[in-house]
């Protein structure tokens, strides 16, 4: 979300986009964990994924 907040995206907006981001790699259920919580392969698709978004 921080991008799209930064970039002036609306908070609802940011937080509607990145669920969709997270369904389609699979992390719903790690939302509430921080980035330091996620494995290595967690952090390779939300890296990815924040690259798609730009």
């Amino acid at each position: 979300m921080m991008p799209a907040l930064i970039a002036g995206v609306s908070f609802k907006e940011a937080q509607t986009e990145a669920r969709k981001l997270l369904d389609y790699l699979k992390l719903t259920d790690r939302v509430q964990h921080k980035p330091s919580e996620l494995s290595g392969g967690e952090k390779q698709r939300v890296a990815v994924a924040r690259r798609v978004n730009q």
